[in-house]
C-alpha cells in the first residue's frame, strides 16, 4: 500500500469498513487502537502508510475486557497526549454504556458524556471517516460510497483571519493534500473529530 494524500487515507477508511460485515464495538476498537499505536509511541510521527496499517489492525487486534496498557518508557510526550485521549473516550464509552444513553436511538443527534465531550459517532465506522474528515479532509462531493453528503444551504467556515462567516457549502473547496508524516498532534486531532465531527 502506498497513500500519499488525504483522499487516499479517506478512501482507504471508508473503503476498510464497508469491507466487512461486522465490526467490533468502538470501546474494544479504541483499546485494540491504544495497542497498536504503542510501538510507534518512542516516535515523533508515522507515515501515511504505517496509520493506515494501525487503523486496520486494531479491527482485529485482540483485547480483554479489562485490559489497560501502561506507559512504557522512552514513550514521546506527544504521544501521552493521544493515550490520554484514547483514555478519556474509552471512559466516556464506558460511562455512556452504563448508563444506557448508548442504546439511545437518537444517540446520533448528539449525547454528551459525563466528562463534558459531546459524542455523535458510536460506531468504528462513522469514527473513522469522520475522524478522517475531521482531521484530514479527503471526502469530495464526486467520492461515492462514504455516506456523506453534501449539506445544501450556508454553513459556518472561519475565514482566513479567523472570524466565523457563513459560505455556501457547494462552494467549498475540498483540496487534495500530500501528507508526508503524521504527527501525534494529527492523530490526536483524528480520535478528536472521530468522537464529535458530524
Amino acid at each position: 500500500m502506498t497513500l500519499r494524500t488525504n483522499r487516499d487515507l479517506y478512501a482507504f477508511v471508508t473503503e476498510l469498513v464497508a469491507q466487512r460485515e461486522q465490526v467490533r464495538p468502538l470501546e474494544d476498537y479504541l483499546r485494540a487502537l491504544d495497542k497498536e499505536l504503542a510501538p510507534y509511541a518512542r516516535g515523533t510521527s508515522l507515515s501515511l502508510d504505517e496509520l493506515a496499517r494501525v487503523l486496520e489492525r486494531a479491527l482485529d487486534t485482540p483485547v480483554s475486557a479489562l485490559e489497560t496498557r501502561q506507559r512504557e518508557a522512552g514513550e514521546v510526550n506527544e504521544y501521552a497526549s493521544v493515550r490520554e485521549v484514547l483514555e478519556g473516550q474509552i471512559e466516556d464509552l464506558r460511562q455512556l454504556s452504563a448508563s444506557g444513553r448508548l442504546a439511545d436511538p437518537e444517540r446520533y443527534f448528539g449525547i454528551d458524556a459525563p466528562s463534558g465531550a459531546r459524542w455523535y459517532n458510536f460506531d468504528v465506522a462513522t469514527y473513522l471517516e469522520c475522524g478522517v474528515e475531521g482531521s484530514f479532509g479527503g471526502w469530495d462531493p464526486e467520492s461515492a460510497g462514504s455516506g456523506r453528503v453534501l449539506v445544501p444551504g450556508k454553513v459556518a467556515v472561519l475565514d482566513d483571519e479567523g472570524r466565523m462567516t457563513a459560505v455556501d457549502a457547494a462552494d467549498l473547496q475540498h483540496p487534495e493534500v500530500v501528507i508526508e508524516r503524521v504527527t501525534w498532534e494529527d492523530v490526536e486531532s483524528l480520535l478528536s473529530a472521530g468522537c464529535s465531527y458530524e
